[in-house]
């Protein structure tokens, strides 16, 4: 009978050389440890998540707001499960699970724009580098607006990068807009 050492005691541990008795057969082995381990990733691209795996090398630290690459996508951390708690900072061995935003895609925002009738509601793409100030003037659709506030992931700014920004506000305005916020059909 030939055994596969599936369950085993770890009897020493020197770096990646582990020596383990098996718990079926009795025999000690040796064996060294991966250099690198896979992490379970689950990647938000907008509406929809897809899970995914990372090699990382053990040893290795991930932070709350990392870019990691999965695949050839680059991925904002954006938080990092151990056991069943959220925490900002773990090595890789560690972690049960990254949670990222893939930021290969473009970023969705909301605009509202204050008519004298109602308000108008959008999902527009912006441009993650681009600066987005109150006082700019956009234009979506048809309808040219002036921002007159805006909230990003830190709360109520002044300006801010796309990458930030959750939502614009905005009123009516005539004034020519410096760029056309696409709408987001939701593809």
């Amino acid at each position: 009978m030939e055994c596969d050492h599936e369950e085993y005691m770890i009897l020493k541990e020197r770096g990646r050389q582990i020596t383990a008795k098996c718990l079926e057969c009795g025999e000690v082995f040796t064996f060294l440890r991966e250099k690198s381990i896979a992490v379970p990733v689950v990647i938000n691209r907008r509406e929809n998540s897809q899970k995914s795996t990372v090699r990382l090398e053990r040893g290795t630290s991930v932070r709350k707001g990392d870019i990691i690459e999965v695949d050839g996508e680059e991925i904002e951390v954006h938080a990092i499960e151990v056991g069943n708690k959220r925490v900002d900072k773990e090595s890789a061995e560690a972690i049960d699970t990254i949670w990222g935003v893939s930021i290969s895609y473009p970023k969705v925002i909301g605009v509202s724009i204050h008519t004298p009738k109602a308000t108008l509601s959008y999902k527009v793409i912006a441009q993650r580098d681009e600066i987005y100030k109150i006082g700019d003037v956009y234009q979506v659709g048809n309808m040219s607006f002036e921002v007159t506030a805006m909230i990003t992931e830190s709360g109520k700014r002044k300006s801010a990068y796309g990458d930030e920004i959750k939502r614009l506000y905005g009123n009516p305005s005539t004034r020519l807009a410096r760029e056309l916020l696409e709408v987001y059909d939701g593809s």
